[in-house]
């Protein structure tokens, strides 16, 4: 987003090349593939120069597993509390500052956005209607009794939010990179009084967006 990558920068260098070369050289023998995980998460950290735990948090890195996983073959992942702990000690250690964006919800429709950090322009009250919808077939099929979401003017926001009374995500959905007058997006559930919709800026600050 900064510089960082390969095509910028005179020695073709830049963070993943790096994080590649960290692997390249590391000797992982012996090593589960929980620490493996962790050991992803330390070198991320290392080679920024930022202390990303609060981002690899909520990409759910760091929390406590054991099962195994049929992912290209079944393996076992194994994450407990003291390993993330563990972990935490080495890459604080590290001294890396915090990310002052809310780099948990980067992606090709918003990465513009972070070069220059503008705050959300409001727009319009959210509106709600019915809508019933199926996803998968045949066995594996679900039907949904849910609504759909229309946000109107609303710019330079990265994600919007939608949390039920007790602060329970129902739906995440990620903004736009250039401005849009309409913002359309389907929850699974019949909206209800208590929920919380929410546009999120860069910063990490976040608006609720009344709704009619």
């Amino acid at each position: 987003v900064l510089g960082r990558t390969p095509l910028q920068q005179a020695d073709k260098g830049g963070f993943y090349p790096e994080v590649y070369e960290y692997a390249r050289n590391k000797d992982y023998t012996g090593m589960t593939h929980g620490e493996l995980q962790l050991d992803f998460v330390y070198a991320c950290s290392k080679i920024s120069g930022m202390n990303l735990l609060d981002f690899f948090t909520k990409w759910g890195f760091l929390t406590p597993v054991d099962k195994e996983l049929d992912d290209y073959g079944k393996k076992q992942l194994t994450v407990t509390q003291d390993m993330i702990d563990a972990l935490k000690q080495k890459v604080n250690a590290l001294g890396g500052t915090r990310p002052d964006v809310a780099l948990e919800y980067i992606s090709d429709n918003t990465y513009e956005l972070y070069k220059t950090k503008p705050a959300i322009i409001k727009g319009e009250n959210a509106t709600h209607a019915p809508k019933t919808f199926t996803v998968g077939s045949g066995d594996n099929a679900v039907t949904y009794n849910g609504e759909t979401i229309t946000i109107k003017n609303w710019t330079n926001v990265v994600t919007y939010e939608v949390k039920d009374e007790t602060g329970k995500f129902i739906l995440i959905c990620s903004g736009e990179n250039a401005p849009s007058s309409v913002d359309i997006f389907t929850i699974p559930v019949r909206w209800k009084d208590g929920f919380r919709l929410s546009a999120v800026s860069v910063t990490g600050e976040r608006i609720d967006i009344p709704m009619n």
